[in-house]
């Protein structure tokens, strides 16, 4: 590009190129999009979110209280919640723990049946996992949130670094 052309792209007398899967700065500041869809009113949005942190500090326990939140339309922790239907993966519990983690959440609620499914064995997504995921989601209206706790249990076996494994579940999670 000469300095003549560089001005004109400057002071918007020339379009430069747009290439596929980008978007011009301009054009992006002209769409409209629709807000957000919030799970939990200020604290999870749809969309895949990823939880983290070392091991024995609460996120199974901080899960299973956002499930029961969603699926009750309770508030969680004075936060507004959008009642909907989930899915939880307990792949390292069982029933009877799940049950009694719940009865020391909730006491002994009534929990309307149909909200929240658990199940404590699944596939690995690259097995038929992402598969069931799918036919799941077709026997439910207004999924609200799948939990998956944890990732490491169907993830692919890790052939590559174990950051390439992550990177590639994400995008078939996405």
């Amino acid at each position: 590009m000469t300095m003549e052309s560089d001005a004109n792209l400057v002071h918007g007398r020339q379009t430069p190129p747009v290439l596929p899967g980008t978007v011009d700065a301009a054009a992006l500041m002209q769409k409209q999009f629709s807000p957000p869809r919030w799970v939990i009113q200020g604290l999870l949005r749809e969309g895949l979110v990823v939880l983290a942190g070392r091991p024995k500090i609460g996120k199974s326990w901080f899960l299973l209280q956002l499930s029961l939140a969603v699926a009750s339309g309770h508030p969680l922790f004075d936060m507004g919640v959008e009642k909907g239907c989930g899915l939880y993966l307990a792949l390292e519990d069982t029933q009877p723990r799940l049950q009694t983690c719940i009865r020391q959440l909730r006491g002994n609620p009534p929990l309307s049946p149909g909200h929240l499914t658990f199940a404590t064995e699944w596939p690995r997504l690259d097995a038929g996992g992402l598969k069931k995921l799918e036919a799941w989601l077709t026997t439910v209206d207004n999924c609200r949130l799948i939990i998956i706790d944890t990732l490491q249990k169907v993830r692919p076996p890790q052939k590559r670094a174990p950051v390439s494994t992550v990177k590639i579940t994400m995008c078939w999670l996405t």
